[in-house]
């Protein structure tokens, strides 16, 4: 589990505990407790070494002793008996390696935008009604959708090809759960035969599941677009056609 604390976060895995810095700055010595300050364990100005203790502090009732990061002389920003919370600065080091420090700059050069992305085209009518019968979500209604897609027809044969399209992708999903009310077969035994069968394709057997359970969705898109096809009969711009319910041979 993890916890944001002063410092960055905390992350606990079994019996370990790992701190993750916000910011690791190694000239730094912060508490990671809240507690008071009992004593430093050397001299202002006096030369530490990694993983030696610098300072000892109270906290519920416990006196637990804080090591230094990395080698430097010492520096110290409390004095005895100061009260500290967790992240305070207790004291700071003069590095004998100053590349130890990882400092946040401001950028002074010149940011070029030539290789960010412009935002994608927004999809079709087409392509989102297509997502829409697999299943996903759109920020359009489908009947809407279906009204738009109408409306930029300019032949009969793109009209035709592009409902009957969507209108497969429909039939397609729905023909296993057509044939089982048909048959008066349980539910739970189509879903076993939809897995059995695709065993080899999870992806797809997933699809076939979020896509029926949209299902009111679905059937709002289908009757919009039966009724847009009406519409058009006799307009010069007629799709009509008699889809096979059961799989094409």
């Amino acid at each position: 589990k993890g916890q944001e604390e002063a410092l960055g976060l905390r992350l606990v895995m079994g019996a370990a505990t790992v701190m993750i810095p916000t910011v690791h700055d190694a000239s730094e010595l912060r508490s990671d407790v809240n507690g008071k300050v009992v004593r430093y364990l050397h001299d202002e100005g006096a030369e530490v070494k990694k993983g030696e203790a610098y300072i000892e502090l109270e906290a519920m009732k416990m006196i637990m002793a804080l090591k230094c990061g990395e080698d430097g002389k010492i520096c110290h920003a409390k004095s005895a008996g100061s009260i500290v919370s967790a992240g305070d600065l207790l004291a700071t080091l003069e590095l004998k390696d100053p590349s130890k420090v990882q400092k946040i700059e401001t950028f002074a050069g010149d940011f070029s935008l030539a290789c960010v992305q412009s935002e994608p085209e927004p999809a079709s009518p087409e392509e989102s009604l297509a997502a829409l019968l697999d299943g996903y979500v759109s920020a359009e209604r489908g009947p809407a959708l279906v009204e738009r897609l109408f409306e930029q027809f300019s032949s009969s044969d793109m009209a035709a090809e592009s409902v009957r399209g969507l209108l497969e992708k429909y039939l397609a999903n729905e023909r296993p759960f057509a044939a089982s009310i048909l048959e008066k077969r349980p539910y739970d035994q189509v879903l076993l035969e939809l897995i059995n069968a695709g065993k080899d394709e999870p992806g797809k057997v997933v699809g076939t599941m979020v896509a029926h359970n949209k299902l009111a969705e679905r059937n709002a898109i289908v009757l919009a677009m039966l009724r847009e096809m009406v519409s058009a009969e006799g307009s010069g711009m007629s799709c009509m056609y008699v889809p096979d319910v059961k799989t094409n041979e």
